[in-house]
């Protein structure tokens, strides 16, 4: 009650009541008696959320309900939005955000399949009305209403709701119209491609760069990107979350709005920002799995519904992830490799702030249906993990092992960059032929390591190559040329600190990385 007066309004009913009876499908939300099958009342939390959704609908359902049956997710949508609310205000935020990315995942996976085919969550047809698309992608939707609004928009007018609309009924267009009314912010483009229109939405910060500066003050260009999954049209009046961090761990939140598939704007910063992240706070719910945190040295994780897992063998402080697994395919510029194939159907985007430099990263692949059954199709196959620092550019081919047989396991990066990681494949009829070099290792090793002064570079590629250097998050340092296997490189105007070395081929492909360490004049 405490939680539901707090998000929604004042409980306008003269009682709250609660009876079991013997059913076992569920419960029933009349107002002030609430029908609850005798098993959910076991003495313990274990049904702690079906009690709390009953509840909701003490607001959603029976203060104001929804104008028709195909608008249902007024109702049952939101009552699961609620009980991911009641955690929130029990549990912590990160509860909210487990709840609530748990759901997103079931429905991403389950939802399409339950109801027999992908649908927008309002206008639904009758033989689904208490489907998942109703219950949980409504969920969905509502949570991804509250990060486009912010908090103090969103209660504010759902509180408004309730008292303006008491003991009426709504439909989502009049939802819509209130909201916009309410808020002064007009809904037309977020209903048209979260409520009235099926599938769902996936964000990407595809690069950022300074682009020109004003005496103190930088001005950096943020270049976003959109994709869909099974859905048509690409939505308008996007208004998403920034942050942009500094070398030393602060950040400016920002917003961007943009509509389309590709978008950008650009911001006035008193810093270069060392990595921008997309949504920090988690506040949508589209076809994305994402999770934040801070991390620490010896720390080890397992993103189980981003299919990843990382391990910080060093690191100074903490390091702040940002981890995302994207269900849409990956943009393929740059890709001539004869015989490569993509994954249609995944990506991930990695990014890390702090003084780290030597992170395991972990890659699930898995030969299933709903995955990389696209890519995976024979024992002869050979899987490859590509990488590229942002959008735009080519992929390259990044040293990895394998952790697994051809069917499941992992694939292992040993010094994780910051930047856009997917799945391919060589088809098995272009292995041997599409390769100019043998499959022998390549190896790569820096003399003297540290150094105060210079550096050189050693490597049994014998073939023209390229070093480029990067600091701890990825950004570009310098780039040398390498004949004959050799080369030297002398720092200027560098910190001292860990730095990233690449070794490239001809073909701009990553052959080789390791780390060097810098220890400026002494």
């Amino acid at each position: 009650m405490t939680a539901f007066e707090s998000y929604l309004g004042p409980y306008r009913w003269e009682r709250i009541g609660y009876v079991g009876v013997p059913f076992s499908a569920g419960a029933m939300e009349h107002a002030t008696s609430i029908h609850i099958g005798n098993s959910y009342l076991n003495g313990t939390l274990d049904y702690e959320t079906l009690i709390a959704h009953e509840l909701s609908h003490h607001w959603f359902g029976n203060l104001v309900t929804c104008r028709t049956a195909e608008d249902m997710w007024l109702n049952e949508g939101w009552a699961v939005f609620c009980e991911s609310l009641y955690q929130e205000h029990l549990y912590g935020r990160t509860a909210y955000d487990m709840n609530m990315r748990t759901n997103l995942n079931q429905v991403i996976f389950n939802t399409h399949v339950q109801d027999g085919a992908y649908y927008a969550v309002a206008g639904v047809p009758h033989s689904i009305t208490y489907g998942s698309t109703v219950y949980d992608k409504g969920a969905t939707v509502a949570h991804s209403l509250r990060g486009y609004l912010g908090d103090i928009i969103f209660f504010s007018m759902i509180k408004s709701y309730m008292q303006t609309k008491a003991y009426g009924n709504q439909s989502s267009a009049e939802f819509r119209d209130f909201i916009t009314q309410f808020s002064g912010i007009n809904m037309n483009d977020f209903f048209d491609a979260w409520v009235f229109s099926p599938g769902f939405i996936d964000f990407t910060v595809d690069s950022f760069a300074v682009v020109g500066q004003v005496g103190n003050q930088y001005l950096v260009r943020v270049d976003m990107r959109q994709s869909l999954l099974h859905k048509t049209n690409y939505a308008n009046s996007n208004r998403l979350p920034l942050r942009f961090w500094n070398t030393n761990g602060s950040f400016v939140d920002s917003v961007i709005e943009f509509s389309g598939a590709k978008g950008f704007q650009s911001y006035y910063f008193n810093f270069v920002p060392s990595q921008v992240t997309l949504d920090p706070a988690q506040t949508y719910a589209g076809a994305f799995i994402q999770y934040s945190e801070y991390m620490h040295v010896n720390d080890n994780k397992t993103f189980d519904l981003a299919y990843y897992k990382h391990k910080i063998n060093q690191a100074i402080d903490s390091t702040y992830f940002q981890i995302i697994h994207h269900f849409t395919a990956p943009t393929t510029e740059g890709i001539t490799y004869a015989g490569l194939h993509l994954s249609s159907k995944r990506y991930w985007t990695v990014n890390y702030v702090g003084q780290t430099n030597d992170v395991e990263g972990y890659f699930r692949y898995w030969r299933t249906a709903q995955w990389d059954s696209d890519i995976i199709t024979n024992s002869a196959d050979s899987l490859v993990l590509l990488y590229r620092p942002k959008g735009g550019v080519p992929w390259q081919k990044v040293n990895f092992e394998k952790q697994g047989n051809w069917v499941v396991g992992w694939l292992k990066v040993n010094h994780l960059l910051s930047g856009e990681y997917c799945l391919g494949v060589y088809d098995a009829d272009y292995l041997g032929t599409t390769n100019s070099r043998s499959e022998q290792a390549v190896s790569f090793h820096v003399f003297p390591n540290p150094s105060d002064t210079d550096f050189a570079f050693f490597t049994n590629y014998q073939q023209p190559a390229i070093v480029e250097i990067r600091d701890i998050n990825g950004r570009w340092v310098d780039r040398i040329k390498i004949n004959n296997g050799q080369a030297k490189w002398k720092p200027t105007d560098l910190k001292t600190g860990t730095y990233l070395v690449v070794l490239y081929d001809e073909n701009e492909q990553i052959i080789a990385n390791t780390k060097i360490i810098y220890e400026g004049k002494k």
